[in-house]
């Protein structure tokens, strides 16, 4: 929830992001839109992956997008579990794929 908060803050900063849509994935549960980023907040030394774990919530989360659905996260840490892994597979091969680390330290 914390960081629903700080984007919504964010946005409210911004004239340009004033139409988008900041919520949680029960907060789409049952609606649709043209585009969905799911950012999952875990990344740690001993890859866990909390709540990320409840595969139905996240099938809910992917399921929600019409035409592009973006996914951000600790693929390291989030393929710990069997389910993300896959998810984060089928973005690397159906999908655009990019890694942080090709971005480098400027």
């Amino acid at each position: 929830m914390v960081q629903v908060t700080y984007l919504k803050t964010m946005r409210s900063k911004e004239d340009s992001l004033k139409d988008v849509e900041i919520s949680t994935v029960d907060g789409f549960q049952g609606r649709e839109k043209e585009a969905i980023i799911i950012s999952m907040v875990r990344s740690n030394l001993i890859k866990e992956v909390g709540f990320l774990s409840d595969h139905r919530r996240m099938n809910v989360a992917v399921t929600r997008a019409r035409r592009q659905c973006c996914l951000v996260c600790d693929a390291e840490t989030v393929s710990h579990d069997s389910f993300l892994k896959r998810l984060v597979e089928y973005f690397v091969e159906h999908g655009e794929y990019l890694s942080a680390s090709e971005y480098g330290h400027k």
